[in-house]
């Protein structure tokens, strides 16, 4: 008899799989040390926090933050919705321009992360390792 929704199956799973590698990789893009930076920041020091200076290029975690509220919604078997609770998430992702006249230069670690993880080979990959 013919199983007619393995193939589903196999692609439910291997977005699964997909879309936990990417979720990874939005967490690294955000820890890399490769983001420019116009001024030194002084980190906090506490849970999560290292209390060491920060210059450029530098990672984008300051006080954790921003990396901890990341989370990822299945809205359905093969559609993830990841988001960043916390309010200055937009301002580090787009940058701003203050009040002051200060910039903040973006740091669009989404883009990034689609670029180092390619999500159409690694879907590709994963689906064949399962036929």
């Amino acid at each position: 008899m013919i199983n007619w929704k393995l193939p589903d199956q196999l692609i439910e799973e291997s977005f699964q799989e997909l879309a936990q590698g990417f979720n990874s990789q939005l967490k690294e893009e955000i820890e890399a040390e490769k983001w420019e930076w116009s001024g030194i920041t002084n980190r906090r020091v506490g849970i999560g926090r290292t209390g060491k200076v920060a210059g450029s290029p530098r990672d984008i975690v300051d006080t954790g933050d921003l990396r901890d509220s990341q989370s990822i919604d299945y809205i359905s078997p093969i559609y993830a919705l990841y988001q960043w609770d916390i309010d200055h998430a937009v301002v580090v992702h787009q940058g701003a321009v203050l009040s002051n006249g200060g910039i903040i230069i973006a740091r669009p670690w989404t883009i990034t992360a689609q670029q180092e993880y390619d999500l159409l080979g690694n879907f590709s990959t994963l689906l064949s390792n399962k036929l």
